[in-house]
């Protein structure tokens, strides 16, 4: 499958100088000029979008500088960054599109960093799981538990509703630490 259809470029002046010794873009295959060969990475880095168009919009690409100027890892593992996903004619598009690549990396068995993005992609990223056996433990770093009743609108105060449904059997468990 063809993934580079749902990413776009990133922008190298975003990056700090990944050639850099001492700098784990160095060990990134990054998505600047052609797709990596995620198939063979250890780990794949996903760039979110917002549902807004706010401060949000950025946070993939702001993680990402950061990311890269970290120091490398000590064990040499193999990271390919696909880019972010490309927006979408409507946000709720985009998180189908979001759920359709996140499952098609787990069936590859990959680990996936998902960076950016706001907290309604949270949903998207567990409807990836929800066609898998094993259960799933969810974790929420938030000062607010995000339960609001408002079953026709998925939104940032809405997700963990619909999420800890009880009808969510792959669901095992749930921490929010804020």
């Amino acid at each position: 499958m063809d993934l580079s259809v749902f990413f776009e470029k990133i922008n190298p002046s975003l990056l700090p100088d990944i050639q850099a010794k001492g700098r784990l873009g160095r060990q990134i295959n990054g998505f600047e000029r052609s797709f990596p060969i995620w198939e063979e990475a250890d780990v794949v880095i996903v760039g979110g979008r917002s549902h807004d168009e706010d401060e949000l919009a950025l946070a993939a690409d702001r993680i990402r500088q950061q990311l890269y100027a970290l120091s490398p890892l000590g064990k040499r593992i193999t990271i390919a960054d696909l880019g972010n996903l490309k927006a979408k004619d409507s946000y709720d598009d985009y998180l189908d599109v979001f759920t359709y690549v996140l499952k098609h990396l787990l069936e590859q068995k990959k680990l996936v960093l998902i960076i950016g993005g706001d907290q309604s992609q949270t949903f998207a990223q567990a409807m990836a799981y929800e066609d898998y056996l094993s259960p799933v433990s969810y974790v929420q770093v938030d000062k607010k538990f995000d339960l609001a009743d408002k079953l026709e609108q998925l939104d940032r105060d809405t997700y963990n509703h619909l999420l800890l449904h009880p009808h969510r059997a792959w669901l095992r468990n749930f921490t929010n630490l804020g």
